[in-house]
């Protein structure tokens, strides 16, 4: 059985590395080197068996995680660059830690920046 969970939050971020001069990050960058903000929409499935409470995963669990990232700066949080990738990347993990215990056969998160780009992660290795 798979559930889904659709959400979207607002953050800010700024895609930025200090090694680099400020030059070579807005090259590598773009417009995306300054500070700016994102709704975020993102898509989450999960695939696995209810338990005996009659859920795969409390839908609150899912929210949980996401809403630690509203109204944030995202550079704050994530311990890496800021993408829509490793945005995915980090809820994916946090799920994983949320799912603990419960029979979750797998899990997918979309992470949508802006209307024509997003990033998908389902924990294999491409």
């Amino acid at each position: 059985m798979i559930i889904t969970k659709n959400m979207t939050f607002a953050a800010g971020h700024q895609l930025y590395d200090p090694a680099l001069t400020e030059e070579v990050n807005e090259e590598l960058f773009g417009k995306c080197f300054r500070p700016h903000g994102h709704n975020y929409h993102v898509h989450v499935e999960i695939e696995g068996d209810p338990m005996p409470d009659g859920m795969i995963l409390n839908y609150y669990r899912i929210s949980d995680v996401i809403n630690r990232l509203d109204h944030r700066n995202l550079n704050a949080i994530l311990s890496v660059l800021t993408t829509a990738e490793n945005i995915a990347i980090w809820i994916w993990e946090e799920l994983q830690v949320a799912s603990v215990g419960r029979s979750i056969e797998r899990i997918s998160v979309t992470v949508k920046e802006t209307d024509s780009s997003s990033a998908t992660y389902d924990g294999r290795v491409h």
